[in-house]
């Protein structure tokens, strides 16, 4: 990876801006990137998501719990070990989902609150919090980001000890597990029928993890590093999402939807923050002229004009 600094696009004051970084470690003038765009037929980008239904970040899923607990196991071609995602859907829009890898660390746990992302949320640090029959088992602080059609929504990273933790508590619950996100004015109030075999199977994922603490640490180093270009590569698609939604006659090139080669662990992160990256661009080129948004793209990717659009 490169250690080449971000610049930053002088669009607006006090936001600093990562395209350049991006294209120099994922060789983006080079085109090696895998994400999907889906453009509407007018021309206007409608709708963005990374490639494979954001990677299982959709809200939505065909064997989704709705107020109970269920669980699934796959293998993970990508990361060489089985994922358990066990979810809970208390509506269409909302509900807890938690994912273990047994070549990860520790368990990913989601809390979809049902109502629309706002970009403000994007600089809050939610205190969230864990009860199990009434008792708070520990507080974890998130990550607000946008999940499947832009809904609001906290990721929650328990490390080791929390996650057999959470996972052991899970497994005895007789009546109640609550989740208070910390972005929502209710908590999350989940009854526990199905949570003995999810806790069940998100322990045995657990124990299987790595534990030899040098393979630990290189995992966590490759963690930043995938938060990073994931990070990167959000507000350079949100500039060029923002653009075309202003200027319809900068089409973005069919070939930048088609591309492969990323670390799925990039692409999930783009996803998590691709739509509140889009809403902070519109509002930052919404009074300057076309071909000086499109100017500063072009300076900061390093790719020409005809690499990045196809010109109405």
């Amino acid at each position: 990876m490169s250690t080449e600094k971000a610049e930053t696009i002088p669009l607006a004051a006090g936001r600093r801006h990562r395209t350049a970084c991006f294209a120099s470690e994922l060789t983006w003038g080079r085109i090696v990137a895998t994400y999907s765009l889906d453009v509407c037929e007018e021309g206007a980008f409608m709708n963005v998501r990374v490639a494979v239904a954001l990677f299982a970040m959709s809200c939505g899923s065909a064997h989704a719990g709705f107020d109970q607990w269920t669980y699934e196991k796959t293998s993970d071609p990508f990361s060489g070990g089985e994922k358990v995602e066990v979810d809970y859907s208390t509506s269409m829009r909302s509900g807890i989902f938690i994912t273990c890898d047994t070549a990860g660390n520790g368990l990913d746990v989601r809390a979809i609150a049902g109502w629309e992302y706002d970009p403000a949320l994007k600089a809050m640090k939610p205190a969230g919090k864990f009860a199990f029959d009434g008792e708070v088992l520990f507080g974890a602080e998130g990550v607000t980001g946008a999940f499947g059609p832009n809904i609001a929504g906290v990721q929650f990273d328990l490390a080791a000890k929390d996650a057999a933790a959470f996972s052991a508590a899970m497994k005895s619950a007789r009546s109640q597990i609550a989740v208070q996100d910390g972005i929502s004015n209710k908590p999350h109030l989940l009854t526990a029928r199905g949570s003995t075999k999810a806790g069940d199977e998100l322990l045995k994922c657990l124990s299987t993890q790595r534990k030899d603490e040098a393979a630990a640490a290189s995992a966590d180093e490759g963690d930043t590093t995938a938060v990073t270009a994931g990070i990167n590569m959000a507000v350079f698609l949100g500039y060029l999402v923002a653009l075309e939604k202003k200027c319809p006659e900068y089409r973005i090139r069919p070939e930048l939807t088609e591309f492969k080669g990323v670390d799925p662990a990039i692409l999930e992160t783009a996803a998590l923050h691709l739509a509140g990256e889009t809403v902070d661009a519109q509002a930052e080129i919404a009074n300057i002229s076309c071909e000086s948004v499109a100017a500063k793209i072009v300076e900061t990717s390093g790719l020409s004009s005809d690499e990045l659009w196809s010109m109405q």
